[in-house]
């Protein structure tokens, strides 16, 4: 499955990083917006086989815009597993 994330953007949120049972699911995603409150467009976070258990999404706020007013917020809209396309039959 794919793991698409959507996120709150605003004027006091921060750049975080995603990661998946450890890993790194992302690179830095700034969530600063100086003129609304708004969402991003779906993010990827990479594809990953899930298997029955225990999985951990972990948010990590690394820093901020320089614009942004200090607050450090993150706000997380959904996440949306996608399966994987099924492969084409070997011939």
């Amino acid at each position: 499955h794919e793991i698409m994330a959507v996120c709150t953007k605003a004027h006091d949120y921060g750049t975080v990083t995603f990661s998946w049972n450890g890993a790194a699911a992302s690179s830095p995603v700034s969530l600063f917006d100086k003129e609304a409150v708004r969402t991003t467009p779906e993010i990827s976070l990479g594809t990953v086989d899930l298997q029955p258990g225990t999985a951990t999404l972990t948010v990590e706020i690394t820093g901020a815009d320089p614009a942004a007013t200090p607050r450090w917020m993150f706000g997380l809209d959904y996440l949306r597993f996608v399966p994987a396309a099924a492969s084409s039959p070997t011939q």
